[in-house]
């Protein structure tokens, strides 16, 4: 329940502020827990808004400017948020923001004989976070082929009992070579989530309908249309039936918004056009749901993704004979390119 989870956390700061101050370490490491309550609910420009606020607080601070883990990860995560915009400027904060955040975490490595664990592992995220942020061109090859050989270098520095951090980059790696069309690389990272996730979260968790998503993608790639549309069929035959409230977050709504598409691929294949115009155009109403929630901030992510729904309605309506509606189409299309373009 992340509205009154939020609730809470917004009275819980007011109360923690008015005690100790809007700068004391505690109300800043509360206020970044309602930074993460407003994040799930891909509330992006609260989260932007809070952040600066927080990072503002936290470096006029001066007990807690060498705080690099947690000066660090507010940078992080704010560049985290403004990479995935489609507005130049914001991209340029992000590239500034996480450059001073991996600076700030080589200082303290520096001071430390022996890293710390936390430490350790900020500097391993911080290399993930800039390869993003300075590679915006995802649908590059070689970027899914470099992100590669970070993960082979940061998974064996993991403890024991860090197997959600393994989970974290491979994640990250399915995605990259998901959109990149490296579909070697896909399989691999792919078939490492499927078989972690049960052990790590539980064999109800959500990241397991999650990966069968991702799974089904990797099988549209590959043309196994088939096995696409029976891997797909039943992780949206179980939406709404999770115990976990499953595709809650912001990925994980965007990954049930990439289901329905591939899906409606799937069926395209069969000349099943009217049943596919249906699952695209309720992809089509998820994403607009998730895109209102976000405020003004454009989602680059999102905007790719309405793209290739696009696309694919446009080839619908056209087949279907709706001209009219297949021109309409055609020209939010180009409007879509040309906003990938400015930042592309």
């Amino acid at each position: 329940d992340l509205r009154r989870a939020e609730a809470i956390l917004t009275d819980a700061c007011e109360r923690m502020e008015a005690a100790k101050g809007e700068s004391d370490i505690a109300s800043i490491r509360l206020r970044r827990t309602l930074s993460s309550c407003l994040f799930l609910q891909t509330r992006f420009d609260d989260v932007i808004k809070l952040d600066r606020m927080i990072l503002e607080r936290a470096i006029n601070n001066p007990d807690i400017g060498d705080d690099a883990l947690l000066t660090a990860g507010i940078r992080g995560r704010l560049a985290g948020i403004l990479t995935r915009s489609t507005d130049p400027a914001e991209l340029a904060e992000a590239e500034v923001l996480c450059g001073q955040a991996a600076a700030t975490l080589q200082r303290q490595a520096q001071r430390e004989p022996r890293l710390s664990k936390e430490l350790k592992y900020e500097l391993l995220q911080s290399k993930f976070l800039q390869y993003r942020v300075s590679h915006l061109h995802r649908d590059d090859p070689k970027f899914a082929r470099d992100y590669k050989e970070l993960v082979d270098q940061a998974v064996p520095q993991y403890e024991a009992g860090d197997e959600e951090e393994v989970v974290k980059d491979y994640d990250g790696l399915a995605i990259a070579s998901l959109e990149a069309g490296v579909l070697d690389i896909a399989h691999d990272s792919i078939k490492k989530l499927k078989e972690l996730a049960p052990k790590v979260f539980g064999g109800r968790s959500p990241f397991i309908r999650r990966y069968d998503a991702m799974w089904g993608e990797y099988l549209v790639q590959m043309q196994q249309f088939d096995q696409a549309e029976q891997v797909l069929n039943d992780v949206l035959s179980a939406e709404g039936t999770n115990d976990d409230n499953s595709f809650v977050s912001s990925w994980d709504s965007f990954f049930l918004i990439r289901a329905y598409c591939q899906y409606g691929i799937c069926l395209r294949q069969r000349n099943e056009d009217v049943l596919a115009r249906q699952y695209l155009e309720k992809a089509m109403r998820i994403l607009d749901q998730r895109v209102a929630q976000m405020g003004t901030f454009q989602n680059r992510h999102m905007v790719q993704e309405r793209y290739l729904i696009l696309k694919q309605l446009q080839g619908v309506y056209a087949d279907l004979g709706e001209a009219e509606r297949a021109a309409d189409t055609q020209q939010t299309i180009i409007e879509l390119q040309q906003i990938l373009d400015r930042v592309l």
